[in-house]
């Protein structure tokens, strides 16, 4: 999330969505080629979801030998912030972005039971007849530190990041709950961007309602 001021100053921090290639398990029969998702709690007094475990059927990065399918642990609103900076006035340049990831030890500790979870699911029944071993972290990370540090290697974004042109009317905001932005005449921003945290699942949905809403508020003005 970005104020005027902050973006005088060339300064974007950025909220991040997760990724962590949390099992790699070696396979030794068929499975359906499907990518499964769930949203669910790591303990039941939560008020919302704290956890997505994303299936897939294949070996995600870094590559593994074999065939074999991964469980992807990812936490739904993570607290850590990073920030990203214009290197210059030049557009045509990237920006430098500071991820920060599990910089926030709540993000650490939701990971480690996401972690924990998951290896549990994998020694079920329905499990077991298709995972011949663990490749990803392996059997040798089993304390909450060696699991901490294998995140810290691995740790990554799923490509949800969202907040740089956050919707309000604090100093924090850019754009108001048109999308105009303020300060700007005939300037609206419609994407993820404005949203001023990160939903709980993806991305993808949310982006297009905001759109929708928007060219709702256009066409109605333009009457």
């Amino acid at each position: 999330m970005i104020s005027r001021q902050f973006m005088m100053q060339l300064r974007l921090p950025r909220c991040y969505k997760l990724q962590l290639i949390g099992l790699t398990l070696l396979r030794k029969n068929h499975i359906s080629s499907t990518v499964r998702s769930t949203i669910m709690k790591t303990q039941p007094d939560l008020p919302d979801a704290d956890l997505q475990l994303l299936f897939c059927p294949f070996f995600l990065f870094p590559t593994v030998p074999g065939k074999g399918y991964t469980i992807v642990v990812l936490p739904t609103h993570p607290q850590s912030r990073g920030h990203l900076t214009l290197r210059s006035t030049d557009p045509t340049q990237p920006p430098a972005i500071f991820a920060n990831y599990l910089a926030h030890e709540a993000d650490q500790q939701t990971l480690v039971k996401g972690m924990k979870l998951v290896r549990r699911l994998a020694q079920t029944t329905s499990f077991a007849r298709y995972t011949e071993r663990e490749t990803i972290p392996g059997s040798q990370v089993q304390s909450d530190a060696q699991i901490v540090e294998f995140l810290r290697e691995n740790v990554r974004t799923i490509s949800h990041p969202v907040g740089t042109c956050k919707m309000g009317h604090d100093e924090m905001a850019v754009v108001d709950e048109q999308l105009r932005v303020r300060g700007v005449e005939g300037l609206r921003v419609v994407d993820a961007s404005i949203m001023p945290i990160i939903p709980h699942g993806n991305t993808n949905a949310p982006t297009i309602m905001i759109a929708e809403k928007v060219a709702d508020m256009i066409a109605h003005n333009c009457k």
